[in-house]
């Protein structure tokens, strides 16, 4: 069994989410103490712990420690990753419902599917908008395009905004597993970004009075080629209803669902950008 401590580095939550990845892509068993210890509140939060079970879930693993705020792990996977058709809920975690990132959830469970043949489907539900994790933007306009140069095929829909506190958001993910495995995984190389191409911004409102989202959309021109009157011009607005999403420069589309009552009481705003090696900045 391989030793694991879980305060290394920064001591947060990616030395588990890698972890238990690799356990699961391997089959090597782990056992991870002094899980978070560089957080306020230290052990696995809901998120983490939806993590555990859905990486549990994918490889039949045996698991010693989830639960929430258990600061010591052993993980025994028994049986290669299974492609198929999952759900995982952050909210299954602590009564009430959370905003658990599904960005972080998926982060777990993508590559032991993606590097197995066959297909699998998920639904994730959580927090796709909330802070200290990548938002549903970076994961579909960002991540995955990325992965997809190195061979990992998969595609994210953004069906529900979920936002901080009450989360209730949900993703759907779809993945090709590579019919060689972890063998079909290619290696990347970016040693150079290249000019800026295009921005756009998106502002959205859930709960709140419209004229904030509005208020919101202008923003990401500040500081930017197009606010600087480089060249850059600005794209039709995408809509101006209960959710309004601006384009600040040609770029492809960005599909995302209507705000509904409920999803949460926040609101999101960002940018992006793409340069000429064909990848997108998205904070």
């Amino acid at each position: 069994m391989l030793e694991i401590d879980g305060s290394h580095g920064e001591g947060g939550g990616q030395i588990l989410r890698t972890s238990l990845s690799l356990a699961a892509l391997t089959g090597q068993a782990i056992h991870i103490t002094r899980i978070r210890a560089g957080r306020s509140k230290p052990g696995l939060a809901p998120q983490h712990l939806a993590g555990v079970l859905a990486a549990a879930t994918i490889c039949q693993a045996q698991v010693e420690g989830a639960r929430l705020r258990s600061t010591e792990l052993v993980f025994r996977p028994q049986a290669p990753p299974q492609p198929g058709n999952y759900v995982f809920d952050v909210a299954e975690a602590i009564r009430g419902g959370s905003a658990g990132s599904v960005s972080l959830l998926l982060q777990t469970v993508l590559l032991p599917l993606a590097l197995t043949p066959g297909r699998s489907h998920l639904i994730l539900r959580g927090g796709t908008h909330v802070p200290w994790s990548p938002s549903y933007e970076y994961v579909a306009h960002v991540y995955l395009p990325t992965l997809a140069a190195m061979g990992v095929r998969a595609i994210a829909r953004l069906d529900r905004w979920g936002f901080y506190p009450r989360g209730g958001g949900q993703v759907t993910v779809d993945i090709i597993g590579h019919p060689q495995g972890r063998a079909g995984l290619e290696p990347l190389t970016l040693v150079e970004r290249g000019p800026l191409q295009r921005v756009w911004g998106q502002a959205v409102a859930c709960d709140l009075p419209s004229h904030i989202a509005q208020r919101m959309a202008p923003h990401p021109l500040q500081g930017t080629p197009l606010h600087q009157g480089q060249g850059l011009q600005p794209g039709p607005p995408l809509g101006m209803a209960d959710d309004v999403h601006r384009h600040l420069a040609p770029a492809p589309r960005i599909e995302a669902p209507p705000v509904q009552p409920g999803d949460g009481s926040d609101a999101h705003g960002g940018q992006g950008g793409q340069v000429d090696v064909g990848h997108v900045l998205v904070g």
